[in-house]
This record gives structure tokens, C-alpha cells and sequence, in this order.
């Protein structure tokens, strides 16, 4: 779920691991190409479209540092995900 303040109010969710998962954790995220702001603007650094498994997808290059493989976890990204979506920018 997107929420409000998007062109959406869902879309799927595409995470790429690292090999030396958990060592090292994800980056970045990527969504359906259609999500953009309720404006019609692309979200901040969210202007790149890739394809990955036969599809194209937008790119969020948004960053979570640092990565602390004692602590950190697939639930904390997704929560990071989920708080950088909040913000609507």
C-alpha cells in the first residue's frame, strides 16, 4: 500500500538482494512504473525505469545507511521503505 499523496494507492514492490545478504543489505527499491506523486511528478530520485524480470520498473534510489548485519534485517528495509513512502517527496 502507497497511501495517500500518489498517482496509486498500491503497487507491487520489487527488492534485489545482495549475494552477501545478510552480510551486506539491500538497496534502493523499485515499484510499478505508473506510481507518481498525486501531482503527477515523479517522487525525488525516482526518475530511472529498469527492467528486471521481464518488466519494467521505476527505480527508487533511495539509500539506507548504514547497514549493520547484527541488527538490521529484511522487516527494518521494508520499515525504511515504508517511512521514506510517508514522506510523499
Amino acid at each position: 500500500a502507497l497511501g495517500e499523496g500518489y498517482s496509486l494507492t498500491h503497487s507491487e514492490l520489487l527488492l534485489r538482494m545482495p549475494r552477501s545478504y545478510p552480510d551486506a543489505g539491500p538497496d534502493m527499491f523499485w515499484t510499478v512504473v505508473e506510481v507518481l506523486l498525486a501531482s503527477g511528478s515523479e517522487p525525488q530520485s525516482a526518475n530511472s525505469i529498469e527492467e528486471y524480470v521481464g518488466r519494467k520498473w521505476r527505480r527508487f534510489s533511495w539509500h539506507r545507511t548504514p547497514w549493520n548485519p547484527n541488527v538490521d534485517n529484511l522487516h527494518g528495509h521494508m520499515e525504511f521503505i515504508r517511512r521514506r513512502l510517508r514522506e510523499k517527496k
